[in-house]
């Protein structure tokens, strides 16, 4: 066979097997949208939110919540928050009435804020925070600004709903509580903040990040200190790394019942928390720490990452962490030591983007780059990076082969069994037990 014949032969396979995916499902074709969070509600409808405007021309985003019929064929309502600069939503929950909220970020000075809001003026910060509440019908029931006088970035934290109406919201350094009308501020914890969970007491779990080291360690906790490492810049001029911790908060945001480190001497950069039956919480993220804490039961206890470093382009010697991994990591319900903890990743460089905590595993998706990647034997190297989604056994032993997929995972849909994720254009279905 001539060789140009033999590279044109080549590369068709590779192009067929990298758009190989495993099936989905076309829910809804939404263009000129961008959706950052997906929630399910008990009689299947499905939520979604970020904001609508082209993608690379920020002045055009608007905030926005939508929803839409089980699948995904008919929108049956769709809000929109629209000052006149950039608006977006981060985090969405909804409550027992089918109620959305949401919580975002806006740059714009008339955000359409509600009459008796909490907080009704930007109070000096050029991106504050807000809170928003729409009924099952759609309709705007109370929205306001939260922040004071500082910018908030809801990207690394979360909002979630009690069984009273009351939003707990978390971002960066803050944790806070308002009241069913959106008119007051019940509860804040300063200087913790990060992705937020909750159990049957109603105590709120975080998972934040702490650098420097700032975030109150409580006697008896299972990690009261870490080692210091840069991981940017320069020798001269270094940027730190990024380091996880838990922390449980008790109802009312007035009392930490515990609070630990568990993270690497590189740091640990959580992607989801969820709390069980017994309190026990499940971690799930990225680090670039050869000694983040695991345990002997677990499915993949040792660093195995050695992705080359890419080559130094700094005038003096760049500060370049360890190649990433995805963990996986269940904390006590003291806070005092791992029930088990893992790694998931190959030989080369992986992340951990998504989690969710079902009866049959927990579901993970995220990035691989490994063609060694656990349960991706077999897929061609010349096809990766790939989205692949992968269940872990609920004592973190073993896990079932990977999957490809186009987008983001988003939502696991507890009533059907399936993930939701968006490609950039469509939101999809797609079957965690399909074969491999």
């Amino acid at each position: 066979m001539p060789a140009a014949l033999r590279l044109l032969v080549g590369c068709s396979l590779i192009s067929f097997c990298c758009a190989a995916a495993a099936p989905s499902t076309t829910l809804a074709h939404l263009p000129n949208t961008t959706i950052n969070a997906v929630k399910v509600d008990a009689s299947g409808n499905i939520y979604v939110a970020g904001f609508q405007g082209t993608v690379g021309t920020p002045g055009s985003y608007d905030a926005f919540v939508a929803k839409l019929s089980p699948d995904g064929s008919k929108i049956l309502y769709s809000t929109k928050f629209a000052g006149s600069k950039s608006d977006y939503v981060a985090a969405l929950d909804i409550d027992s009435t089918g109620a959305a909220y949401v919580f975002g970020q806006t740059q714009s000075p008339d955000f359409p804020v509600t009459a008796g809001a909490f907080q009704t003026t930007m109070l000096g910060s050029s991106a504050p925070g807000f809170v928003a509440k729409v009924d099952a019908q759609g309709k705007v029931v109370y929205a306001t600004l939260i922040g004071g006088g500082t910018d908030v970035y809801p990207n690394a934290g979360g909002l979630l709903v009690d069984a009273a109406g009351e939003a707990v919201v978390s971002a960066q350094d803050f944790v806070l509580k308002l009241d069913a009308s959106g008119g007051k501020l019940l509860a804040t914890m300063r200087g913790i903040g990060g992705r937020i969970a909750t159990d049957d007491q109603g105590s709120i779990y975080v998972a934040g990040l702490d650098w420097p080291s700032t975030i109150p360690i409580t006697q008896g906790a299972f990690q009261s200190t870490h080692q210091l490492n840069g991981c940017g810049g320069t020798l001269q001029l270094g940027i730190g790394c990024l380091y996880q911790y838990v922390t449980k908060l008790n109802a009312n945001l007035t009392q930490i019942v515990y609070s630990t480190y568990v993270t690497g001497s590189w740091g640990a950069s959580p992607a989801a928390i969820s709390v069980d039956a017994q309190r026990n919480v499940v971690l799930a993220g990225t680090t670039n720490s050869p000694d983040y804490p695991t345990t002997s039961n677990a499915f993949e206890p040792f660093y195995i990452a050695n992705a080359p470093s890419p080559p130094n382009t700094c005038f003096w010697v760049c500060l370049i962490p360890p190649p990433a991994s995805g963990y996986i990591t269940k904390l006590n319900a003291t806070g005092t030591g791992l029930i088990y903890s893992t790694y998931l990743s190959g030989t080369q460089a992986d992340t951990i983007a998504f989690a969710a905590v079902a009866s049959s595993g927990i579901y993970l998706s995220g990035l691989a780059r490994s063609p060694d990647f656990p349960g991706l034997e077999g897929f061609p190297s010349q096809c990766l990076p790939q989205t692949f989604e992968t269940r872990l056994s609920l004592d973190g032993s073993s896990i079932t082969a990977a999957r490809m997929l186009p987008g983001s995972v988003l939502a696991y849909n507890p009533a059907t069994g399936m993930l939701l994720a968006w490609t950039g254009a469509d939101l999809i279905s797609f079957d965690p037990a399909a074969p491999p």
